[in-house]
């Protein structure tokens, strides 16, 4: 998976693409989540129009930084969801919690 970081009036903008599963191939994304935790930019949008696939376990890596997030007084926001990342959600019961946009503009003034 590829994770590209950039920062826009204040928030971090992550775009991923290829395949968010669990283990080690997450090692990366949950160490950048960690990495934001620790700094001051805890507003987070999330690209995820790039995720070719998203597994349970993804899933629950994506709920875990967003509860981390917001116990921190951040938030994180998905972008451009693909119809098979908004199923998976939907499937976990998971996309109810997350703000989804599909415009970056959208996002951003959201905070």
């Amino acid at each position: 998976m590829r994770i590209d970081k950039k920062i826009q009036d204040s928030i971090v903008l992550l775009s991923l693409e290829g395949n968010l599963f669990g283990g080690p191939q997450s090692t990366e994304l949950c160490t950048t989540f960690q990495e934001l935790l620790d700094g001051e930019n805890k507003h987070v949008v999330l690209d995820v129009s790039g995720l070719s696939w998203l597994s349970i376990a993804g899933t629950g890596i994506l709920v875990s930084a967003l509860t981390s997030f917001k116990n921190r007084g951040g938030d994180l926001k998905l972008l451009g969801a693909t119809q098979d990342v908004k199923e998976q959600l939907e499937r976990s019961s998971f996309d109810s919690i997350f703000e989804h946009y599909d415009r970056l503009e959208s996002a951003i003034a959201a905070y």
